[in-house]
């Protein structure tokens, strides 16, 4: 019965998705090509402007019609259209059109040329570490724009943060978001939802707790840890059950590296995959910090060093000013020295002159 109920949904997919191609939205100046994508409610066509520009366009799924579906379509047009940031695919135009006697919503939005998942694009360029970090800091500028709007993505993964031909990031589907300030605590995710890629979710997102920006931080820490080291945090788990049970008992493995770099790289990631939110970087803000200082080779703020370590990286910043107190002290022993040395002179010739002066007296009989 479930093969059979798929089945169905699956022939509405396709069947609503054959129906769209080469159909001009109507009021949108939009005309709807081939289908690029598919998402957890909503299919995306590439699609293009009278003026020739090339958008992509996201409709809702006739099989995910309902009212809540819906009611998170429309969320995700209003908090993406507040969004504006170079890292933020942008909302264009959005509305409804009927189908099949269904009226479905849509919006167009920036399209992404040449746009890859930021771990295919990091691995078919087979980019440097430095160069990853710098993927990483551009989705962190944009998400600290989103969370300064009060808005949670809590879907971060590498198929919704798409890098283009141009090199530049861009995060998409903020359908699950949830404004911080809004009216209803009940928010658009109830109890046993579980969306989202489950690999990518804070420990809290499966609890069901309430959550902040630091679960962004999270799953964007468990996305550093899979770009940098080329692994999963959670290690070989191959089936839903094994990642949600490495999530609740933190089964993270962070391992130990050699030199300062890999050291401060540990301790960012430790960090930033925190099993408590309040152990966790407190904002983008900071995880911004140390990723910047990780990128120059500086102290991170998630690591403590020791009293050697703080003396090497003093030197290793401060040659000049180093070689300079090295020579002051220098000539302050050399000063000293020759003072030592001229006052022992001045000393033993008046030393002499004393015992000569003496000596002439006694030979005159004084």
């Amino acid at each position: 019965q479930l093969a059979n109920a798929c089945a169905l949904v699956n022939q509405v997919m396709e069947e609503s998705s054959t129906a769209l191609q080469g159909f001009e939205i109507p009021k949108s100046d939009i005309v709807v090509e081939q289908k690029i994508g598919e998402g957890s409610f909503g299919t995306v066509y590439k699609g293009t402007l009278r003026d020739g520009r090339t958008v992509a366009v996201k409709v809702l799924r006739a099989g995910f019609a309902g009212p809540r579906a819906r009611r998170r379509f429309e969320r995700e047009v209003e908090i993406a259209g507040g969004l504006e940031h170079p890292g933020i695919a942008k909302v264009l135009a959005s509305g409804s059109v009927e189908i099949d006697g269904a009226e479905l919503p849509w919006l167009a939005m920036e399209f992404v040329s040449g746009g890859r998942s930021i771990t295919r694009h990091a691995q078919e360029e087979n980019l440097d570490v430095r160069s990853r970090v710098r993927l990483i800091r551009e989705v962190v500028a944009a998400l600290r724009v989103a969370h300064r709007r009060g808005v949670i993505h809590r879907d971060l993964k590498p198929a919704n943060i798409l890098v283009g031909e141009d090199a530049r990031v861009r995060i998409i589907d903020f359908g699950i978001a949830r404004l911080l300030d809004a009216a209803d605590r009940e928010g658009m995710t109830r109890e046993g939802d579980l969306l989202g890629t489950i690999r990518y979710l804070a420990p809290e997102q499966l609890s069901n707790r309430d959550i902040d920006a630091r679960a962004d931080i999270y799953s964007l820490g468990v996305l550093t840890y899979e770009l940098l080291l080329g692994a999963s945090p959670y290690g070989r788990t191959a089936t839903t059950a094994s990642v949600i049970s490495a999530i609740q008992r933190h089964a993270v493995r962070v391992p130990e590296g050699k030199g300062r770099s890999n050291r401060d790289l540990t301790a960012v990631l430790t960090k930033a995959l925190a099993g408590s939110p309040e152990d966790r970087y407190e904002s983008m803000a900071a995880f911004a910090r140390d990723l910047r200082a990780l990128a120059r080779s500086q102290r991170v703020d998630a690591r403590h060093p020791g009293i050697l370590e703080e003396f090497r990286g003093f030197i290793s910043r401060n040659p000049l000013a180093l070689g300079l107190s090295a020579l002051l002290v220098v000539a302050s022993i050399v000063g000293l020295v020759a003072n030592s040395v001229m006052y022992e002179s001045t000393t033993r010739t008046r030393r002499q002159a004393i015992l000569g002066l003496a000596d002439a007296a006694i030979a005159r009989g004084d």
